[in-house]
């Protein structure tokens, strides 16, 4: 019996509990028990990534931290100082355009052409006054805003021979000079350009605030195409309103022909001017002006 126990022994064959007091070591114990310790080590990592997992999905899931004080974004309500300044800069900029605007409509108004405002005006009865090439006027006359005695000729160089004075175009005019003039070498042509609120012309200021009842008289030389009305006016211009005397001719040939207008002045203080125009002128037709003249009668 005995020697079959030894030989159970030596050949490993018994359990555990009957192979004997002889101890085994820890690796012998973990293998027996079906583990190692590199499996072990790897079930610790990933136990270790799973917590690091879970605590990484309870910190998305619950509520962010807050930023550091420096890093933090901070949203200031306007100061009353700005708001006020950008109410300031409003205010400033509506005044502006309604000063540009008022300054504008005054110009317009207020330009010195005279018949751009619509106004009551009491006109004279038309006149008509023809005379042929033959009639004389000087071609080189003084001026004066006002002149002290009657017969003082107020329009410079009224036959265009140096220049064109004082002669201003009306809207939608061109006047230039050319060759060809009426008693002189040179005349004053006035060419439609189309856009101007009236019929196309010149005008000349006279004489401002002349006497009230002083008579006064203005003559003009006209040639163009039959079939335009050319008309010359004595007029009185006032805080925007106007006041003429116009006399109308109508062209039925191509020759020289002169117009003539007079006027008393009915109110005191105002611009007494004169000015020609030209009805049934399209734009890029013109028409010939020379010989202009203008006297204070008495």
């Amino acid at each position: 019996m005995a020697s079959e126990d030894r030989s159970r022994v030596a050949h490993g064959s018994g359990s555990p509990a009957m192979a004997g007091g002889g101890s085994r070591s820890s690796g012998d114990r973990e293998r027996a028990a079906g583990r190692s310790p590199a499996r072990d080590a790897h079930l610790s990592s990933a136990r270790g990534a799973s917590l690091s997992s879970a605590r990484d999905a309870d910190q998305l899931d619950g509520p962010a931290a807050p930023l550091p004080r420096h890093l933090a974004v901070t949203r200031r309500a306007p100061r009353p100082t700005q708001v006020r300044s950008v109410v300031f800069a409003g205010l400033l900029l509506v005044a502006v355009v309604a000063l540009g605007v008022t300054a504008v409509f005054q110009a317009v108004q207020r330009s010195g052409v005279p018949g751009l405002r619509k106004a009551p005006a009491a006109a004279a009865p038309s006149q008509t006054t023809v005379a042929s090439t033959s009639g004389g006027l000087p071609s080189t006359l003084g001026l004066r805003a006002q002149p002290p005695v009657a017969g003082q000729p107020l329009v410079r160089d009224g036959g265009f021979e140096t220049g064109r004075g004082r002669i201003r175009d009306r809207p939608g005019t061109r006047c230039q000079r050319v060759h060809g003039g009426a008693s002189g070498q040179w005349a004053l042509l006035l060419r439609a350009t189309g856009g101007g609120p009236g019929p196309p012309g010149m005008w000349l200021d006279l004489a401002h605030a002349p006497a009230l009842g002083s008579r006064w008289r203005a003559t003009v030389m006209v040639r163009g195409r039959p079939g335009l009305a050319a008309e010359v006016r004595l007029y009185e211009r006032k805080d925007g309103r106007v006041i003429v005397n116009r006399t109308e001719y109508l062209l039925r040939d191509s020759d020289w022909h002169r117009i003539a207008v007079e006027r008393a002045v009915e109110r005191p203080g105002s611009v007494l001017g004169v000015d020609v125009r030209v009805r049934g002128l399209r734009s890029g037709q013109a028409i010939a002006v020379d010989d202009l003249w203008a006297t204070r009668l008495a």
